[in-house]
């Protein structure tokens, strides 16, 4: 029972430090998608998109009536929001699907359907960041930490047959390899060292769409520069 109660005054710790944000993207999401057109909807989330997240594109997304993926390194925030709305204006009918942090997916979970209801899927996810704080968390608990080992490996296989539904859908998958805020989807300095791993997400979404009903996907690699005045 004590560790129950540990395992749950962690999961309350990481889900708060998402309140705020959570609340503001609950009340734009109801915002946006207030009406049942969802061609509507999605202009209106791409007006509203890209007037608080503006970037500019070099070049295009390449046209394709297969399965696409997105991957891109992933140094901010802010690039999920620029990737929403400029993946809405190449791709206007195709479904999307993001694996997100659980916290982050537990704060819109009053809002996935309606999410859905528009073409957008999560899926949640423990990122290696959050696992390392609540290894941190448990310290020399073993029974914890192979708990969270666990529900580590669920979401990640869960993440993988979802993947295979999204591509039977022709869905746009929109992924960061390196599964947690970095500049590079290469080796970190802490990676470099042995004390972490290449996280193999595009050969493993490679094998899950070949294993779909959907015979091939177009990869597509997204670099994205900070500007230099950027928080």
């Amino acid at each position: 029972e004590g560790k129950f109660v540990t395992t749950r005054h962690l999961r309350d710790r990481l889900f708060k430090e998402m309140v705020p944000i959570g609340k503001v993207c609950r009340f734009i999401v109801r915002r946006i998608c207030r009406t049942d057109n969802v061609k509507r909807n999605r202009r209106r989330a791409v007006s509203f998109l890209r007037f608080v997240a503006p970037s500019v594109l070099l070049g295009d997304f390449p046209e394709s009536d297969s399965t696409v993926v997105l991957g891109f390194n992933h140094p901010t925030l802010g690039e999920i929001f620029r990737l929403m709305y400029l993946g809405l204006e190449a791709y206007p009918e195709r479904d999307f699907f993001f694996p997100v942090n659980i916290p982050w997916f537990e704060n819109l979970a009053p809002v996935i359907p309606l999410l859905e209801k528009n073409g957008v899927y999560l899926t949640p996810m423990i990122t290696p960041s959050t696992q390392k704080k609540m290894e941190a968390q448990f310290g020399d608990d073993e029974q914890s930490l192979e708990m969270v080992k666990h529900y580590k490996s669920t979401f990640e296989k869960e993440y993988m047959i979802v993947s295979k539904s999204m591509a039977e859908r022709k869905a746009v998958i929109v992924v960061a390899p390196s599964a947690t805020r970095q500049a590079t989807v290469f080796l970190n300095e802490e990676e470099k060292r042995g004390e972490g791993h290449i996280h193999p997400t595009m050969t493993l979404l490679a094998r899950s769409i070949l294993r779909s009903d959907e015979s091939e996907a177009v990869f597509v690699p997204v670099v994205v520069f900070e500007p230099e005045d950027g928080n």
